[in-house]
């Protein structure tokens, strides 16, 4: 499938990581989502109700990524997935998941991310 809507840029705060301080002020993360399904029935009869609404997909993401606290990225990562997954008509998912605020040398602009694609 090649039709995709898609959601960019997307930042929530979030209470995942492994150390205290991430778990208790808890930082912001920006999500990436890529939605696959064929768009043709919505665009044929442009109604709303044929398309994967993106405001469901947003409402999603934000949920995962404000929800329960994870240790992984992976993990809140795969939470979206699943939760895209179950909206009607879509077949598959691309997460982009990025913790901006992570450093590894004490650089500014440092950060991680992981993506993963799921039928």
């Amino acid at each position: 499938m090649t039709d995709r809507l898609l959601l960019r840029s997307l930042t929530f705060h979030g209470h995942h990581g492994v150390t205290p301080g991430e778990r208790e002020e808890g930082q912001d993360f920006e999500v990436d989502v890529e939605v696959g399904y064929d768009q043709r029935p919505a665009s044929d009869s442009d109604d709303l109700e044929m398309a994967v609404n993106a405001r469901d997909v947003y409402r999603l993401v934000k949920t995962a990524v404000e929800g329960q606290p994870c240790n992984l990225l992976e993990t809140v990562a795969q939470l979206v997935a699943d939760a895209l997954l179950e909206l009607p008509r879509v077949e598959s998912v691309v997460v982009r998941l990025k913790k901006p605020g992570t450093s590894f040398t004490g650089g500014v602009g440092e950060g991680y991310e992981v993506e993963i694609t799921r039928p």
